[in-house]
Formats: structure tokens, sequence, C-alpha cells
């Protein structure tokens, strides 16, 4: 999806935008899926709950420094992430396969 949202451009605002509604999207979806599913259980949910308030971290964190990331900025930093993303993703492959 970063890929896609830095293709059809626009700014900072634009780009957040499109990422909060397609996280929203399919956010939901998939906790409900997930509870349906037994996902939440004695074991998983101290990590859960840590995904919740690190999320609200994030988020809290994200609206107070979002005036200091320029539209610049805010492109060189996604795609810092998907790069790191993608090597994790590789390494983590190729260790699985041998």
């Amino acid at each position: 999806m970063v890929l896609y949202y830095h293709w059809l451009g626009g700014g900072g605002w634009r780009f957040r935008s499109r990422m909060f509604s397609s996280s929203a999207l399919s956010g939901a979806p998939s906790l409900a899926i997930a509870a349906a599913g037994g996902v939440f259980n004695t074991d998983t949910m101290p990590a859960v709950a840590t995904g919740f308030v690190a999320t609200g971290a994030g988020i809290v964190l994200g609206l107070r420094l979002r005036p200091l990331v320029t539209d610049n900025r805010l492109a060189r930093i996604t795609m810092l992430l998907l790069l790191a993303t993608s090597a994790l993703a590789i390494v983590t492959a190729s260790t699985a396969l041998l």
C-alpha cells in the first residue's frame, strides 16, 4: 500500500488519510475474525494489551510530531520503513527455507 500511495502522489495529509482509512477498514474486521477464531485467550492477552497500548502511544506521538514532518521527510521515512520491512521479510523467509 505504501508504494501505491506514493505512486498516487499528493501531500503528506493525503498519504496519512489514505493510510488511516485503509488501516481502519482492514483493522476492525481482522480483530473480529481473530476473536471469532479464538485467537484471544489468556496466553495471547498480554501481547494484545501491549499492542493496544503501543498503538495508542504511537498515535499520540504521531499527532504531536506531525507538524515537524514535511512531505519530503515523510516520503523518505516511509520508503526507509518499507525497505527495512522488506529486508526483514527476505531474511526471515530465507532462514525459514534453509
